[in-house]
This record gives structure tokens, sequence and C-alpha cells, in this order.
């Protein structure tokens, strides 16, 4: 006597791949007159895991000085408070890019604003 069965497997991804910045560093001249809002630069960051642990999401660690700038969920950074340079005329932020697996990963790039 013999039986069939169906087995169905899923294979589900793990989070193994960490987020990849390409570039790593940035260089960005700005005006001070440049207007609060105004994007200013789009970092990119790609991974290459499969649904949630290739969401990514940014922030900025460090080198914010007086909060000047924030990132968006694409990765764009944009002039949060008005710029004087007689005050900064260089930051150097650290932005990061965390993925969303149970085990998040995540990579650091450099942005130089002057």
């Amino acid at each position: 006597r013999s039986s069939l069965i169906t087995v169905s497997i899923v294979v589900v991804d793990s989070n193994d791949n960490a987020p990849v910045f390409d570039p790593a560093a940035y260089s960005v001249l700005v005006a001070e007159s440049v207007s609060v809002g105004t994007a200013i630069v789009t970092v990119t960051c790609t991974d290459r895991d499969s649904d949630a642990n290739e969401t990514l999401t940014f922030s900025i660690s460090s080198g914010n000085t007086a909060n000047a700038f924030n990132v968006s969920e694409d990765g764009s950074i944009q002039v949060k408070t008005a710029l004087d340079a007689d005050v900064t005329d260089y930051y150097l932020l650290a932005v990061v890019c965390r993925d969303s697996g149970a085990l998040s990963l995540s990579a650091t790039a450099v942005v130089g604003i002057r």
C-alpha cells in the first residue's frame, strides 16, 4: 500500500546581506542662503536581500551640528534650519542605512557639507 502527499516548501530570505552605500562618501557645496527644506544630496543605499530584509531606513548618527539637516525615507538630505557659515562652515555627517531584518544590518556613509 502507498500514499501520496503534497508537501509545500517555502524558502524565506535570511538577512545575510548588509546594506551597501554607493558611493560611501559624498561631498556637497551649499550656499548658506539655501532655503530651509531644500534637498542638497541623495545618498544611495541598496540591499541584496528580499522582503523586509531589503526595506531600508536612513538616519543621521553624528555630525549634525545644531540639528541642521534631516534625511528622508529615500535617502534625500534636506536643510532643516538656516545655515550660517560664520557659526559652522563644515559639517561631516555620518548617515546610517539600516535594513528591517529581525537582526538588522547597517552601513554608514560620510557626507561632507561645506
